[in-house]
């Protein structure tokens, strides 16, 4: 379940604009940085460097379902 403060942010003009953007990098990025974590934070939690947490959230489009299911599991 989240709580309240991680409900709010996936609900926030800026992620409805993201995912209207189509732009999974983008909502990856957001939920890192509502969470204060680095790229290599992220990365560790997920199993990657921070260059591909990086590549990751420079794509709009992703090649990697693993990492993206990974980094979406994070809580």
């Amino acid at each position: 379940m989240l709580a309240s403060a991680e409900l709010g942010i996936w609900t926030s003009q800026e992620a409805q604009d993201l995912v209207k953007d189509q732009d999974p990098g983008g909502l990856i990025r957001l939920g890192r940085r509502h969470r204060r974590w680095r790229q290599a934070d992220l990365g560790d939690r997920i199993g990657c460097s921070a260059s591909t947490v990086s590549r990751l959230e420079a794509s709009r489009r992703v090649t990697d379902m693993e990492l993206l299911r990974a980094a979406a599991m994070i809580t």
